[in-house]
C-alpha cells in the first residue's frame, strides 16, 4: 500500500494479536521476540518513460519464538496464518542438553576409537598404546518439520495435528591416532 502509516498500524495489529495468541497458548513473553523491523519503498518501472513509479512500500516484522513444548507447533503456524502472518520461516531445533549429549559422544566414540584399534592391534601382536591424535567434529542434523493438510471440514483442527516434528540427532565424526607397542 502508498499509506506508510496504515501499513505500519496493520503490520502491528497482526503482531501484536499474534504475541497474545502466543501468551494464550503458554508461551512466555520471555521466548517471543519482535526485534526487528523492514520497511521497503517498492516501485515499478514504466518502460516507456523510462522512470521508475512509486507502488507503495512492503513491511517485513521479524517475530521470534522459542517453543519448549513441540506439540504447540502446528497450533501455533496455523495460528499465526490464520492472523495474517503470511511469510513462516521453518522452525530450527535445538537440544536444550546439548552440551551433555555432546560429551558422552565423544565419551563414547573414544571408546569405540579404542577397541576398534586394539581389535586390529591384537591381529598383529601389539598392544595399544596412547592417543596420539584425535580429531573429532560434531554433526548436527536439524529437523524439519513436515505438514501433511488433510481435506476435512475440520480442517483448522486437522492442520495443527499435522506437523510431524521429527527427533533430533546428535552424531560425531572422529578420527584417532594411537601408538602401537610391539
Amino acid at each position: 500500500g502508498r499509506n506508510l502509516e496504515a501499513i505500519k498500524n496493520k503490520v502491528g495489529n497482526i503482531t501484536s494479536r499474534f504475541l497474545e495468541f502466543a501468551e494464550k497458548l503458554g508461551i512466555k513473553k520471555k521466548n517471543l521476540r519482535t526485534t526487528n523491523i523492514n520497511i521497503f519503498p517498492e516501485y515499478t518501472y514504466a518502460p516507456k518513460t523510462g522512470k521508475r513509479i512509486f507502488d507503495g512500500y512492503k513491511i517485513n516484522r521479524d517475530i521470534t519464538v522459542d517453543l519448549e513444548n513441540l506439540t504447540l507447533l502446528g497450533q501455533l503456524i496455523e495460528g499465526a496464518i490464520n492472523l495474517g502472518v503470511n511469510n513462516i520461516n521453518p522452525p530450527m531445533f535445538s537440544s536444550i542438553n546439548a552440551s551433555e549429549i555432546n560429551i558422552k559422544l565423544h565419551t563414547l566414540a573414544m571408546e569405540d576409537a579404542k577397541n576398534k584399534a586394539i581389535a586390529l592391534a591384537t591381529s598383529t601382536n601389539a598392544t595399544v598404546g596412547r592417543a596420539i591424535d584425535v580429531n573429532a567434529v560434531p554433526i548436527s542434523f536439524q529437523p524439519r518439520p513436515t505438514e501433511m493438510r488433510m481435506l476435512s471440514a475440520d480442517s483448522a483442527v486437522m492442520n495443527e495435528q499435522n506437523y510431524e516434528v521429527g527427533e533430533i540427532t546428535h552424531q560425531l565424526s572422529m578420527i584417532a591416532t594411537f601408538e602401537l607397542i610391539y
